[in-house]
C-alpha cells in the first residue's frame, strides 16, 4: 500500500509521439515509453502510422492511441522499397528530400483530420508534465500546445543530426564532425575534400530542412498561426535522447542537452527464442554461423538479380560455414536460386538478438542501423558493415574505427570484396579480439541508459526551468570570423596610420597616442596647462573631461620631447605636484576620456 501511495505522489504524466518511420524507430520509442512506465509514471503513447509495421513498440504504456494512415503508401515508401543497394539512394538525393517533404505534410494532415476521433479524448487529462517525440517537423509542438504539454524532450533514433545539433546549440565543427545523415562519411583522417563536403553539409542542412518542412508548417499554421518552424520548435526541447552509445560514437563535442541512451532497446535476458527449424540449421553447421540482416526498410525481394547472385556466390566460397539471411524469398525465382546454395538459408524473420548471442555465431553482416550496431557491439560479434541509407554510413564508419568491423560500400559491391570481408572476420583473430574487448567495455561503462533517461525526464519535469537554453550563434561569431578578419586587416591598418602620421609630421609619441585612441576607442582632449611655477604643480582646466587618463608631454632645455609613460588618473581641477623641478617646459597634456 505504501509503495503504491508514494508511486502515485511522484508519478508523472508523459505523452510520447511515435511515428512508424521504420520498425527500429518504433522499437526505440517504445523502449523509452516502457522505461518510464516501469518507474511508475503514467505513459500515453500516440503512434502515427507512416509505414506499415507489426508493432507499436510498447508493452507497458497505460494507453496507446493509434492514428492510421489514410493512404496506401507514400512516395518515400516507394523509393525505399526499390533496390536497397541502389547507389543513388541517399538522404541528400533530391528525390528523397521531396519524398520526405511530402510525407511530413501527409501525416500532419492525417493527424489533424483525425484529431477529434483519436486525440481529443486526451484533452481530458490535466495536462502532461513531459512530451517526448521524434523528429516530425513542427507537428509535435502543434500537438503539445493542444494537449497542454508543459515541457518536451526530443528523441532521435538515428544519432544527433546536424539539424538537431543546430536546434539544441550543440557545436558541430565541420572540420572533423560528419553529418550523421550523410552518405559520405570518412573512415580515415579527413582530406581537404572531406572537410569541404562537411562544410557544405553544415551550411546548407538548415535551409534544406526548413524547405522540406515548409509545406507541413504552412498546413499546420492554418490551425495555429503562431506555430514555430521545425528548427525553432526543436530549440525549445529540454534535451535530446540519442539512440547511440557515447562509447561507440565518433569523437565530437556534446553538451548537457544531449543524453546518450544507446542500448535502451536491448532485450533483457535471452530475447525471443530461436525456433526449432532455425536451431536445427545452426546445430548442423560444421564450423559456425554468419547472420545477415539489412533491416526492415530494405525489402530484399527487390534486390537485383546481379546483387543477389553476387552475395550468394561469395558465401558459397565458405562451404563449412552456414549463412542465415533474413530474406523474403517468396518469389519462385528466389526460391530456385537459393536452392542452389546449400550453406545459405533464407528466413523471413529471425530473432536477431538471440542469434547474435548464440555461441556458434561468428559474424554479422548488417546495414548498421543503430539498434543492430549496439546489439553486435554488446555481444562481441564482429561486423561486416554494408550501410544503405541515412545514419547507417555514420554508424558503420564509427564501428570501423573500433577495430571490430570490415566496411563494404554499395559503390564497390563485388564478389571479391564480399569474399575478402568475410575471410577477414572469420580468420583474422584481431576482429574477434576487438569485438570482445568492445563488448567488455560497454558492459563496464559507468552509465545505464534506462536509468539516465528516466532520471533526466524526472529532472526536467521538476526543474526544467533551471536548465540554460541552448546557445545559438551565427557562424561568423561561432568561428570568430570577424575577429580573424580584423587580425588579417591589422597590418594594413597600422601601415595606413603610420603613413598618415608621417604626412602630418607627427612625432613618435603622438603616433602612439593615436594608435591607442584607434584600437582602444578612447577620445583625446588636448588640455591647455595652467602652470604654477612657484608651487611646482599642474592644474587641469575646467573644460577637461572628468574621469580621464592623462599623458604628460614635457619639453626639456634641449627642445627634445620626453613622455612620462605612466598614465595619471585625473579629473576637473586635478593637480600634479610630484615634479620636483616644477612644471618648467610642460606645455600640454593629452587626456584620454573614459
Amino acid at each position: 500500500f505504501l509503495l503504491t501511495f508514494f508511486s502515485s505522489i511522484f508519478s508523472l504524466r508523459i505523452l510520447i509521439i511515435s511515428p512508424t518511420v521504420a520498425r527500429s524507430h518504433v522499437v526505440f520509442m517504445g523502449a523509452l515509453a516502457d522505461s518510464l512506465a516501469e518507474k511508475g509514471h503514467t505513459v500515453h503513447t500516440v503512434v502515427i502510422e507512416v509505414e506499415k509495421t507489426d508493432t507499436n513498440g510498447t508493452q507497458k504504456s497505460d494507453k496507446v492511441v493509434f492514428i492510421p494512415s489514410t493512404r496506401a503508401r507514400s512516395q518515400l515508401h516507394d523509393l525505399l522499397r526499390e533496390d536497397p543497394f541502389d547507389e543513388s539512394l541517399e538522404m541528400l538525393n533530391i528525390g528523397v528530400l521531396l519524398a520526405i517533404r511530402q510525407s511530413l505534410r501527409l501525416y500532419a494532415e492525417d493527424t489533424v483530420t483525425q484529431y477529434d476521433r483519436y486525440l481529443k479524448p486526451l484533452e481530458s487529462v490535466e495536462g502532461y508534465d513531459v512530451g517526448i517525440s521524434e523528429n516530425l517537423g513542427s507537428l509535435p509542438l502543434f500537438l503539445y500546445r493542444r494537449l497542454s504539454v508543459h515541457r518536451y524532450v526530443l528523441a532521435s533514433a538515428v544519432g544527433l543530426s546536424s539539424i538537431m545539433a543546430e536546434a539544441m546549440g550543440v557545436p558541430m565543427p565541420p572540420s572533423y564532425v560528419p553529418n550523421p545523415l550523410s552518405s559520405r562519411v570518412s573512415t580515415t583522417d579527413m582530406s581537404i575534400m572531406d572537410r569541404a563536403r562537411y562544410l557544405i553539409d553544415y551550411i546548407f542542412a538548415p535551409p534544406i530542412y526548413r524547405f522540406i518542412c515548409r509545406s507541413q508548417l504552412d498546413y499546420l499554421r492554418q490551425f495555429d498561426p503562431d506555430l514555430l518552424d521545425a528548427i525553432d520548435s526543436k530549440a525549445g526541447s529540454q534535451f535530446v535522447a540519442v539512440n547511440f552509445p557515447l562509447l561507440l560514437d565518433h569523437l565530437r563535442p556534446y553538451t548537457r542537452h544531449v543524453v546518450h541512451v544507446g542500448g535502451i532497446t536491448m532485450p533483457r535476458g535471452e530475447g525471443k527464442p530461436i525456433d526449432k527449424n532455425l536451431a536445427s540449421i545452426i546445430n548442423r553447421s560444421p564450423k559456425g554461423v554468419v547472420v545477415i540482416s539489412f533491416g526492415s526498410l530494405a525489402e530484399t525481394e527487390n534486390l537485383s538479380h546481379v546483387h543477389l547472385k553476387t552475395f550468394l556466390d561469395a558465401f558459397s566460397k565458405f562451404p563449412e560455414y552456414t549463412f542465415i539471411w533474413k530474406f523474403h524469398a517468396e518469389k519462385d525465382k528466389h526460391v530456385q536460386l537459393f536452392s542452389n546454395y546449400k550453406n545459405v538459408h533464407a528466413v523471413r524473420w529471425l530473432p536477431q538478438y538471440a542469434l547474435l548471442k548464440h555461441p556458434k555465431t561468428l559474424a554479422f553482416v548488417s546495414h548498421c542501423g543503430a539498434n543492430s550496431v549496439v546489439e553486435a557491439a554488446s555481444l562481441g560479434v564482429p561486423l561486416i558493415a554494408l550501410p544503405l541509407f541515412a545514419d547507417q554510413h555514420y554508424n558503420g564508419a564509427a564501428m570501423l574505427k573500433k577495430g571490430s568491423t570490415v566496411l563494404l560500400r554499395k559503390s564497390n559491391l563485388s564478389e571479391a570484396a564480399i569474399v575478402e570481408a568475410v575471410h577477414k572476420v572469420l580468420f583474422d583473430e584481431r576482429y574477434r579480439r576487438s569485438a570482445l574487448h568492445l563488448s567488455a567495455a560497454l558492459h563496464k561503462y559507468p552509465e545505464d541508459p534506462r536509468h539516465r533517461f528516466v532520471a533526466m525526464v524526472e529532472f526536467v519535469a521538476e526543474y526544467g526551468d533551471t536548465l540554460d537554453r541552448p546557445l545559438h550563434q551565427s557562424p561568423i561569431i561561432f568561428f570568430n570570423i570577424d575577429v580573424i578578419f580584423l587580425f588579417l586587416l591589422l597590418p594594413l591598418i597600422i601601415t595606413f596610420l603610420i603613413r598618415k602620421c608621417r604626412r602630418m609630421g607627427l612625432s613618435f609619441g603622438k603616433r602612439l597616442l593615436i594608435f591607442v585612441q584607434f584600437f582602444i576607442g578612447f577620445d583625446f582632449v588636448k588640455a591647455s596647462i595652467m602652470c604654477n611655477r612657484a608651487a611646482g604643480n599642474i592644474v587641469l582646466p575646467n573644460n577637461t573631461c572628468d574621469g580621464s587618463v592623462c599623458l604628460i608631454r614635457r619639453e626639456n632645455s634641449n627642445a627634445s620631447f620626453h613622455y612620462a609613460m605612466k598614465f595619471e588618473d585625473c579629473g576637473i581641477g586635478s593637480s600634479f605636484d610630484h615634479y620636483p623641478d616644477g612644471c618648467y617646459g610642460i606645455s600640454t597634456m593629452l587626456c584620454v576620456c573614459r
